[in-house]
């Protein structure tokens, strides 16, 4: 089973490559557009920082910017594999093109994907802020952080589970478009919801920060591996955060599955 998916995840990115190539122009476009949104980012943190006094919430510089980095590692490792195919759900909804994805012998989300490309021109971007990531590691070790076996495994780990939270939000805000029409265009929630992922929760009112932490978990994506990283969690809170990811992963994935058996073809031939 693991081989079959393996096999389509090949050609799809054996087609997307090709489609890469085709379009050259894109892989600039990439490299200019997200190295904008890079520097918008991380130099609006930055700023903030310092503005602040050099700390915030009780994170030293370096510590924030570290958090951001990994925050950027992560969302140009969903552009890369995960963003065409979950975006492109509205579109498939209402042009009747989700007929052809679900009479494959798929489950819906790897169909979705099948159907679609991998952004291979992201690839760069993504290089780019794993080269930032090592910069502030380095710089935070500087600063008296230690990697050790397992706070190095605890952030990976965590990192898979905010991986899997950020995949969920996504999930959140493009399956409402097998309900409604009108549904079909939620990524931009997407975006405002992900942004708020950049910075450690100390930074929010403690109501939000709850919010954040167990229901819509958007702390798990980079503060929460960065805590645990830094040994601010202890077992009892790590395993809770841990499991409420995976829960909320879970369940989005439960609600992507209820969407497509509520999808109605539009019988376009599109």
């Amino acid at each position: 089973m693991i081989r079959y998916y393996w096999n389509i995840l090949r050609q799809v990115a054996s087609i997307s490559t090709s489609s890469m190539l085709a379009y050259r122009s894109n892989v600039l476009f990439f490299i200019l557009f997200e190295s904008f949104f890079l520097v918008a980012n991380m130099g609006g943190i930055a700023l903030g920082v310092n503005l602040a006094g050099g700390s915030l919430g009780g994170w030293s510089f370096n510590e924030v910017m570290f958090v951001a980095s990994l925050f950027g590692v992560g969302h140009q490792i969903f552009t890369t594999l995960c963003i065409s195919g979950l975006f492109h759900t509205g579109y498939f909804v209402w042009s009747g093109r989700m007929d052809y994805v679900l009479l494959k012998p798929l489950h819906p989300l790897i169909g979705i994907h099948a159907a679609n490309e991998l952004i291979i021109s992201n690839i760069p971007n993504l290089i780019i802020n794993i080269g930032i990531f090592l910069f502030y590691c380095q710089k935070i070790i500087t600063d008296g952080a230690v990697f050790t076996f397992w706070n190095t495994l605890g952030l990976m780990l965590f990192f898979l589970a905010g991986l899997a939270v950020r995949y969920g939000l996504a999930i959140l805000v493009v399956a409402p478009a097998f309900f409604a029409e009108k549904l079909a265009e939620g990524e931009d929630a997407y975006w405002s919801l992900q942004s708020l992922a950049k910075y450690p929760t100390g930074v929010f009112p403690r109501s939000m920060q709850w919010l954040f932490s167990f229901v819509l978990p958007i702390a798990s994506i980079a503060a929460i591996p960065a805590e645990v990283f830094f040994g601010r969690q202890n077992i009892k809170d790590m395993t809770i955060h841990f499991v409420v990811a995976v829960v909320f992963a879970w369940a989005t994935v439960k609600f992507y599955e209820t969407g497509a058996r509520h999808y109605q073809s539009v019988n376009t031939g599109a």
